[in-house]
């Protein structure tokens, strides 16, 4: 993940200078953005939560203070701006949401608003109480919205939605890619930093938001894969035997796949979703350092092999290869379903349906030789009428 030093840093550029002030070891005034007891912190933050010993915010904080990590807060507010790094270094380090710290009251803990304004399945709501972090990670999380639906789950309110989530079986990168939904659909793309938002689709505003970092993904499901040490995103996993509105560890292995997964079907399997995906900027503004080639050789090449190899599919079964993303595919697949071609180029674009689309244009054409042949025979013979 070559990009994510200097994303890194990008974010710790947003936090108050009150928050780093209170890392042991960091002077506010220094123009290094990553000083010793930084990156300390961020190391001892990662630690702790992967240990089984750190089951909320709280828990790393105290860990973070009786090590001498950070200093012990003289202070109510001192202990809140501890447990705001810590909140920030979580959401870095699983990159489910970005810390807005230094927008809301002392007391409350924010996050970005990803998705301008638009309050999905994703994020509910962007703020909450410092009372909640010494709840396990998945309550407290929760209260923000769904970050980590579990397989199968249908996160849709409306009925429609719900009729589709259960009717859809299957999809394909013929009928469902990112060229039907900007061209048919009318649909934008938003790149995001969060990947809990990835594949939301905000239809007031005709807005798909995408997660623009797959690498992310990569990275944390081969380490899972292989057996080396977790990530942080797989201990924010609810227990196994909890409810099912939060995803435990092995529905956040599929999560990972299936979003790297998902690239594919929108682009890379499609001939003029790659060709779309070339006219697009997820980085705008980004040095080549800063950039995710991951994301393009997903979305921009014919064929892709994957650590366990390739897994293109002519058509997926979303209740097994997408059961995670399945709620939020079958929603956009309802929608674009919906929309009709509007002009004669669109028509020509939206094959959705082949044998349709095929008789259409034969019939069409036929139709238009039947008549150019019946005028000319009719102007011929008005032709030799007039010559007699």
């Amino acid at each position: 993940m070559h990009w994510y030093p200097q994303w890194l840093e990008e974010q710790l550029k947003t936090l108050p200078s009150s928050t780093i002030s209170a890392v042991a070891g960091h002077d506010p005034n220094d123009e290094a953005c990553w000083s010793p007891g930084l990156t300390k912190v961020f190391s001892e933050v990662a630690r702790h939560a992967k240990s089984d010993g750190c089951q909320s915010i709280d828990d790393i904080a105290d860990c973070l203070i009786k090590g001498g990590v950070v200093e012990a807060p003289a202070s109510k507010e001192g202990a809140f701006e501890v447990r705001n790094f810590v909140f920030a270094v979580v959401g870095w380090q699983t990159m489910l949401y970005k810390p807005a710290l230094g927008i809301c009251p002392p007391q409350q803990l924010a996050v970005t608003d990803e998705q301008d304004g638009y309050r999905g399945q994703a994020f509910m709501a962007l703020k909450q109480n410092h009372v909640c972090t010494n709840r396990p990670f998945h309550e407290f999380l929760m209260g923000f919205g769904i970050l980590l639906p579990p397989s199968n789950f249908c996160t849709c309110t409306d009925a429609e939605d719900k009729k589709a989530f259960e009717d859809l079986k299957y999809v394909g990168p013929e009928v469902f890619n990112a060229f039907l939904l900007d061209s048919i659909g009318h649909f934008r793309i938003r790149w995001v930093d969060v990947v809990s938002c990835h594949l939301e689709l905000d239809e007031r505003n005709n807005v798909v938001f995408l997660f623009r970092f797959p690498s992310f993904c990569a990275c944390c499901d081969t380490a899972e894969t292989e057996k080396e040490e977790a990530c942080v995103i797989h201990k924010v996993a609810s227990p196994a035997s909890s409810g099912r509105q939060w995803a435990c560890k092995e529905d956040i292995s599929r999560m990972l796949k299936e979003t790297m997964l998902s690239y594919r079907l929108l682009f890379g399997q499609n001939k003029k979703a790659r060709r779309f995906f070339k006219t697009l900027d997820p980085f705008p503004g980004t040095a080549k350092d800063g950039q995710d080639h991951l994301l393009r050789l997903l979305c921009g090449k014919k064929s892709f092999r994957f650590a366990s190899g390739s897994l293109d599919k002519e058509s997926y079964d979303l209740q097994q290869d997408f059961p995670i993303m399945r709620s939020r595919i079958s929603r956009l697949h309802k929608i674009l379903s919906a929309r009709k071609p509007k002009s004669w180029r669109e028509i020509w674009h939206d094959r959705r349906d082949s044998a349709g689309w095929y008789t259409f244009w034969t019939v069409l054409i036929f139709g238009a030789v039947s008549i150019f042949l019946s005028f000319s025979q009719v102007v011929l013979q008005i032709v030799e009428v007039s010559r007699s």
